[in-house]
């Protein structure tokens, strides 16, 4: 990750304390950031943008994969994938740094959660090799992302 991008990564207070970007999101209902851009809300926040994009993914793949054996282990792989973007969002949306901080703590804790649970489906059968691995991938972003984030708000 090169320093203008980690810088952009690892800025975003609550409430537009600190001025970041995120680069343009896949998703049609997000709208794309340009690099700069001051964060305006948690939808700006690039570890935002990547955890809800692996929400996406998990909850398509075991869609795909449906079988009534897994229900249990689906279930918690889609709960753990929409805690991660969802604990960013509530823990900005708080507006003070303290709660921020706890909630992104949260969030990195539900990231660890998922990649045992992916790790898990994968050697279940549930996910193939490949998108086990590209899922895994994905999340491997999102955690480095909270750690810089937690690092740069002294968390």
């Amino acid at each position: 990750m090169g320093d203008e991008e980690q810088a952009r990564a690892t800025e975003g207070r609550p409430a537009g304390a600190a001025r970041s970007g995120a680069r343009g999101s896949r998703e049609p209902g997000v709208r794309p950031v340009p690099a700069k851009a001051p964060i305006g809300d948690f939808k700006d926040l690039l570890a935002w943008r990547q955890a809800y994009d692996v929400t996406r993914a998990v909850y398509q793949v075991t869609r795909e994969r449906y079988r009534p054996e897994w229900v249990p282990l689906i279930r918690q792989l889609q709960r753990s994938s929409l805690s991660v973007p969802s604990n960013i969002a509530e823990g900005y949306g708080r507006g003070s740094l303290h709660d921020y901080i706890r909630f992104l703590r949260m969030a990195r804790g539900s990231a660890a959660e998922l990649e045992t649970q992916l790790l898990l489906a994968k050697d279940l059968g549930l996910l193939e090799e490949g998108t086990a691995a590209a899922l895994l991938r994905d999340l491997g972003t999102v955690q480095r992302l909270l750690g810089g984030l937690l690092r740069s708000l002294g968390g």
